[in-house]
């Protein structure tokens, strides 16, 4: 973890209200923080370089790990190459982890899992109710239709709750 030195939080902060107020830019009080930093506190530097360059290095290894997944799967879907078992395989191989991005099962961090958990727990909830609304709906409904051509529109009038119309209960 980073811990700053109280002149860099106090700059940070004076550097803040001047990019807002367009007396100075971003590129411009970057380097002159950065400057300071290097020449003034050795410690900060280091630790700094330090956690970018894990950081760096985390993010390359995500990127290789889900580089060679891709080409495991790119062989297992053309035959060649060992086929490697998914870790779940009742599993999809790919899970929502955020709207619109998929993660490989054997790519998935903790967090990624975390979300799929919970982007699954959603749609299981969204789905009991719709499954309850809609087998309210049915046993109220079903038995109104008189035969296989009519329509909903044809039997709604006749929908009634303890006196009440039921699509305007709603």
């Amino acid at each position: 973890m980073i811990r700053k030195s109280q002149w860099v939080s106090d700059r940070l902060t004076e550097v803040a209200h001047d990019i807002l107020n367009d007396t100075l830019t971003v590129a411009d009080a970057a380097e002159e923080i950065a400057g300071k930093i290097q020449s003034q506190d050795k410690p900060l530097a280091l630790s700094i370089i330090t956690e970018k360059c894990k950081s760096w290095i985390k993010q390359e290894m995500h990127r290789l790990v889900r580089s060679a997944t891709r080409i495991v799967e790119d062989e297992e879907r053309t035959g060649q190459g060992a086929m490697m078992p998914l870790p779940f395989p009742w599993l999809p191989a790919y899970l929502e982890v955020a709207p619109g991005r998929t993660v490989h099962q054997r790519v998935m961090t903790g967090p990624d899992w975390d979300h799929a958990r919970a982007i699954w727990q959603n749609r299981y909830d969204q789905a009991k109710l719709s499954l309850e609304g809609f087998e309210r709906a049915y046993d109220l409904i079903r038995d109104l239709f008189a035969d296989e051509v009519t329509i909903t529109a044809d039997v709604i009038d006749m929908l009634k709750i303890d006196g009440e119309d039921e699509s305007a209960a709603q």
